[in-house]
């Protein structure tokens, strides 16, 4: 995960990953979630990770998909982030 300034440029290695990538700008930041090994090592990237994807579509009115996974996960003292598309959490 890296963190820039929020009037930065997407950054030219942000957008050719094809394996799971979110970019998010916001008031105070532009986050890139990417594998770690896209990022430039001259870039500060925030730990370790893996990805975990739930590979069945759900409408947005079904409840407790993404805490369903989260819940269980949290109780092992796992650190969960969660990123959801319009298809998939």
């Amino acid at each position: 995960m890296v963190q820039l300034n929020p009037a930065d440029p997407l950054p030219p290695w942000s957008t050719d990953v094809v394996s799971f990538c979110s970019i998010t700008r916001t008031r105070s930041e532009l986050s890139v979630i990417a594998p770690r090994h896209v990022v430039p090592a001259d870039v500060a990237c925030d730990g370790e990770w893996d990805c975990l994807g739930i590979d069945q579509k759900f409408t947005l009115d079904v409840p407790g998909i993404a805490a369903s996974i989260a819940s269980p996960l949290a109780g092992d003292g796992i650190s969960v982030f969660v990123v959801a598309t319009v298809d998939t959490d």
